[in-house]
């Protein structure tokens, strides 16, 4: 069975979330910073599913 690829939309805050079982412990979200975000995480061990990320902004 073919696996299928997830797209993910950055300029979409809750994205990871579909990939990632933990959110950001910290994200540039509240920064005044132009077109570069930048979020810390720590995830748990694990394997996340193939995927794709994209920001049109």
């Amino acid at each position: 069975m073919k696996e299928q690829l997830i797209t993910l939309d950055l300029s979409d805050e809750t994205a990871l979330g579909k990939i990632l079982p933990c959110s950001a412990l910290k994200t540039s979200n509240r920064s005044k910073w132009n077109k570069f975000y930048l979020e810390y995480h720590k995830q748990p061990r694990g394997e996340t599913p193939p995927h794709t990320i994209f920001n049109i902004n």
